[in-house]
């Protein structure tokens, strides 16, 4: 077998797909998709270290809402904020390659939706709530996690604004500018490696992270328990809505 590896080892199919693309190459591409959602803290970071203002609106809707106790899920559909922060996230740079087989033809821009399309507004989902989200895909192609992601993320967005303050790192007393375009040329796109500076917003802050996190479970067989009861009501919540979808 070692020898047969061996003779194999630099073996380079030569037959290419329609795009130009071996079927090796396809294979390391679908490969590096996979990766998609170990990028997301990174690029939160980014942003908000790049939008104080952002954050600022951020932190009065959270000190409103849930003050000086952790975010929990129940608090959700009470910080319309946070999930126009999601909305706005999903709706950033795509992560994933994109080929076009002839020249594109772009139709249906709105400019008084889409102006400005580069500029980090989660207040285009607060004035208008009925923009989808399709980071997580529509219909009955809609990934069957769709609740269970999208909360997990809302949730996570809540937790670190809610405990920290991002901004610029410095040194020798020169801020050191970050470029939100400055990003690996590569599937999965992600910021290339950068510095951010996190303060805990405050010693009571500090002592309810230090308290919830020795009160944690920390089980991993009990977490994947956990995981996969909330998964397979992901799933029924996702059968319900394609047969909704279906029925219309």
């Amino acid at each position: 077998m070692a020898e047969l590896h061996e003779a194999n080892r630099d073996f380079q199919p030569k037959h290419e797909t329609r795009f130009g693309l071996s079927v090796v190459k396809l294979d390391k591409a679908t490969k590096k998709l996979n990766e998609k959602m170990g990028l997301s803290e990174s690029e939160l970071i980014l942003r908000y270290g790049l939008h104080p203002v952002v954050v600022w609106w951020a932190h009065q809707e959270l000190d409103s809402v849930v003050g000086m106790r952790m975010p929990a899920f129940e608090d959700l559909p009470s910080l319309p904020y946070i999930r126009a922060l999601l909305a706005k996230f999903c709706a950033g740079d795509t992560q994933d390659p994109e080929v076009c087989g002839s020249e594109p033809l772009l139709s249906g821009y709105r400019r008084a939706t889409f102006e400005h399309q580069y500029d980090f507004d989660p207040d285009r989902w607060i004035q208008r709530p009925h923009l989808p989200v399709n980071a997580f895909g529509l219909g009955r192609c809609a990934c069957t996690r769709f609740y269970v992601d999208q909360n997990s993320v809302s949730i996570a967005i809540a937790h670190l604004l809610w405990a920290y303050n991002i901004s610029h790192t410095y040194e020798n007393g020169q801020k050191l500018e970050v470029d939100s375009w400055s990003l690996t040329q590569e599937i999965g796109v992600r910021p290339i490696p950068f510095k951010a500076l996190f303060r805990v917003r405050g010693t009571k802050r500090q002592e309810i992270i230090e308290q919830t996190w020795t009160a944690a479970e920390k089980d991993t067989d009990i977490l994947l328990e956990r995981a996969s009861y909330t998964f397979k009501i992901s799933v029924s919540l996702w059968l319900l809505q394609s047969a909704k979808l279906t029925l219309m």
